[in-house]
């Protein structure tokens, strides 16, 4: 009996055993019955992400004053396609010009395009821009925009990549009454902005501020007597239309320029960003010649249209243009006094 009951513990082990045999004989089956293939991705089809950059403007999107911004993202997506696009927003319909600057500045946007004096609100010393001598090519030469990049970079949290459509007597004056003399304007309410505000109160001149829509209005109803307005783009909008009269001379220089949140900038992989600062370069140059071809366009365009351009004499034009100047400097010592000479330096020839 005991025989027998060892026999049949053993048998009964010997049958445990091949069965277990089985079962991981019959486990290797199965997984060897799947067709091996080569190894496949963590997540198959996957490309690497596109860096999606949102743009805004100072002008509506078909204003002529954009085509240099539109050259830079163009030439942007174009060049690095398949890493990074620029999609352009729009203008001030999506968000308004007086609240640009601050979603520029807290990331909401990640590059701007418009008047630098715009963001003078966070670096004071943008505003030199349009007392400029010298032109936007000798700023890459004289030191003059790693200083003004290094101010923005330190006071308002973006990059400057330089003036897009610029140009020497850039502002006109617009009335729908002729004046002889500088005291004509005295007592005269125009439609202002931050770029010439202060050299026209210098003159007796009252300020207010409105949209473009808002003055065309005004300027029909006689409510304001006149504005300053680009000479280029000015035939694009239509500036001709609300205004009889444009007074010689022009003044002060065009400061159309390109920003980019620094914290967007910082953010984007070295070569990227070496891309983005030689492309803004070249747009810089680009435009320069650009917009010198636009503003006689533009000029030609208004006369053509009915505009009459009224020339003080010679005295009267250099008092003029003195008192741009003067409230001009002024107002950039009050706000910049630590830095006021060192902008000189490099914003004028003495």
């Amino acid at each position: 009996m005991k025989k027998h009951k060892l026999l049949l513990v053993l048998g009964l082990c010997l049958l445990m055993l091949v069965s277990f045999a089985a079962l991981g004989c019959g486990d290797k089956t199965e997984k060897s019955a799947e067709p091996e293939g080569p190894a496949k991705p963590e997540k198959p089809g996957e490309e690497a992400e596109v860096i999606k950059l949102d743009a805004l403007g100072y002008w509506s999107a078909h204003l002529n004053d954009n085509v240099p911004y539109f050259y830079f993202i163009d030439k942007v997506n174009e060049e690095l396609k398949g890493r990074v696009e620029i999609e352009m927003l729009g203008g001030p319909e999506v968000i308004g010009v007086n609240d640009q600057a601050d979603a520029l500045y807290s990331g909401m946007v990640d590059l701007w395009y418009g008047p630098a004096d715009f963001y003078m609100v966070y670096v004071p010393e943008i505003d030199c821009l349009k007392l400029m001598e010298v032109t936007p090519l000798d700023l890459y030469e004289n030191g003059g925009y790693d200083f003004l990049n290094q101010l923005c970079e330190e006071k308002g949290n973006v990059r400057f990549f330089g003036q897009l459509n610029v140009g020497p007597e850039w502002f006109g004056t617009y009335m729908n009454e002729p004046i002889d003399s500088v005291d004509d304007l005295n007592g005269k309410i125009f439609r202002t902005i931050p770029a010439y505000e202060a050299f026209l109160k210098s003159i007796g001149v009252e300020c207010t501020r409105m949209s473009w829509e808002e003055l065309v209005t005004a300027m029909d109803r006689g409510t304001i007597d006149g504005f300053c307005h680009s000479i280029s783009g000015g035939h694009d909008i239509g500036v001709h239309k609300a205004a009889q009269y444009a007074i010689k001379p022009f003044f002060y220089h065009g400061a159309a320029s390109l920003f980019i949140n620094l914290d967007s900038y910082k953010s984007l992989p070295a070569d990227v960003q070496e891309v983005f600062d030689r492309i803004a370069r070249e747009t810089v140059e680009w435009g320069y010649e650009w917009a010198a071809g636009e503003y006689d366009k533009s000029i030609e365009g208004m006369v053509s249209e009915g505009l009459q351009i009224i020339e003080l004499s010679p005295a009267e034009a250099e008092k003029f243009l003195t008192a741009a100047s003067e409230a001009g400097w002024a107002e950039l010592a009050e706000r910049c006094p630590d830095t006021i000479d060192e902008v000189r330096k490099y914003m004028t020839t003495k």
